[in-house]
């Protein structure tokens, strides 16, 4: 009888020892507020707040407190996973999926609106809309990709925001898995996947592709965004027999060439991103 005892207490004890359980809240749970940005006009502050318990866009005045703000969406069930403003200020911009189906619609906002409303501009049915591009010199133009050719590849698309009018630019025959515009809304280059599983960074020409750098299955790179000379892209690359770490490196479109930018100094971990 003494072993049942025994083992009894030392249970009781060891129960007493543990610390309290966490709350899965603190872990999973939405923040009070995140995802703040400043309107392009510097008027407004946008942010995610829940609403009704479910993750929302929401707007106040630079200036004012958090207690004046107002909800801009109202999601009753799915959390709004992120936005963006327009270029302009005139419009606020989400991605939405439908019921956790991961296919994305991008839906569009009036910030100014007494009673904002989204609009659905690409309302596609069992498709993901990716977003490649929001040029500076047109605010009102959004370049995205959309499956419903093809649930493997997304073709090419500029978007009209004012009345959501999308536009065909290319039909993706050729396994583009990325398209790449300069800062001044010009498609220069494109990436993509072959059939060893390198990864292949071209360059868009009049008349097709040319192949300007690539990385082999077991190395990556990929294109961050273009430089304002208009010649050279930032690309993070660990590409190369002599290459461990990933750096961020210029790479001259029209040549290949590539110049080193930055990577850990002390040679131990690889660069992590770019704004």
């Amino acid at each position: 009888m003494r072993l049942p005892i025994l083992a009894a207490i030392t249970v009781s004890f060891l129960t007493a020892q543990q610390p309290p359980l966490l709350d899965r809240e603190l872990f999973f749970d939405d923040p009070e507020i995140s995802g703040a940005q400043i309107s392009p006009n510097g008027e407004y502050l946008t942010f995610m707040r829940p609403l009704n318990k479910v993750r929302n866009i929401w707007i106040k005045k630079a200036g004012a407190p958090f207690s004046e703000a107002r909800p801009l969406t109202a999601s009753e069930k799915r959390p709004i996973p992120a936005y963006f403003w327009t270029r302009d200020a005139k419009y606020v911009l989400f991605v939405q999926d439908n019921d956790g189906d991961e296919n994305f619609n991008v839906y569009s906002i009036d910030p100014m609106a007494a009673k904002p409303e989204p609009r659905n501009l690409t309302n596609a049915k069992g498709v993901t809309t990716r977003i490649y591009s929001t040029p500076k010199n047109d605010p009102g133009t959004l370049y995205i990709g959309i499956n419903d050719r093809d649930k493997a590849w997304h073709d090419l698309y500029r978007l009209k925001l004012s009345t959501g009018e999308k536009t065909l630019l290319r039909t993706n025959t050729e396994r583009i898995s990325g398209w790449y515009f300069d800062l001044t809304g010009k498609l220069r280059a494109a990436d993509r996947t072959n059939d060893k599983g390198d990864t292949e960074i071209l360059r868009v020409d009049p008349d097709g592709f040319q192949m300007i750098y690539s990385s082999t299955v077991f190395e990556g790179c990929g294109l961050v965004r273009f430089h304002k000379d208009g010649k050279r892209a930032y690309m993070a690359s660990n590409a190369g027999e002599s290459v461990d770490l990933t750096g961020l490196y210029l790479l001259d479109i029209a040549t290949g060439k590539t110049e080193l930018v930055e990577s850990d100094p002390n040679k131990r971990v690889d660069f992590g991103s770019a704004l």
